[in-house]
């Protein structure tokens, strides 16, 4: 099993999403875009058993879901940081406290990519409530 989710990716299979920023900003579109593209590779990744893939791309599909929102609303939206403030702004527009739950959880999920440190039923267990993450956050997209 490869050890990076860069070596397991192959070329043909490059997200498609990356050349549409190329040359323009990305729009919300593109960014929910991004985010569906991500989900499929998602579910190839658990279908091959390359969970470290999985997990990353599952983060993927929250990060392009939050992005989406903070482009469509005006707010910055390029680092961690950036994803906690979008984070924030989401709990105070829909009272949902869930969300700040759905997004710690999502989070351990990137962070397995750095230290793989999670097991497979967790990395299942995360993965779906970062889906249920980026399924709540699109409405406001």
């Amino acid at each position: 099993m490869p050890n990076t989710v860069l070596q397991s990716v192959p070329e043909s299979d490059s997200p498609p999403f990356l050349e549409a920023f190329a040359d323009r900003r990305a729009t919300a579109e593109d960014y929910l875009q991004a985010s569906d593209s991500l989900r499929e590779s998602a579910g190839r990744a658990f279908d091959a058993g390359d969970l470290v893939l999985a997990s990353e791309a599952c983060w993927g599909v929250v990060a392009r879901a939050l992005q989406a929102v903070a482009e469509r609303h005006g707010i910055p939206h390029s680092t961690n940081l950036d994803f906690l403030r979008i984070n924030k702004w989401l709990i105070s527009e829909t009272q949902n406290r869930e969300i700040a739950d759905l997004y710690r959880w999502s989070y351990n999920l990137h962070r397995n990519f750095y230290r793989i440190v999670l097991k497979d039923q967790e990395i299942s267990d995360l993965a779906q409530f970062a889906l249920r993450l980026a399924d709540e956050v699109r409405d406001f997209a």
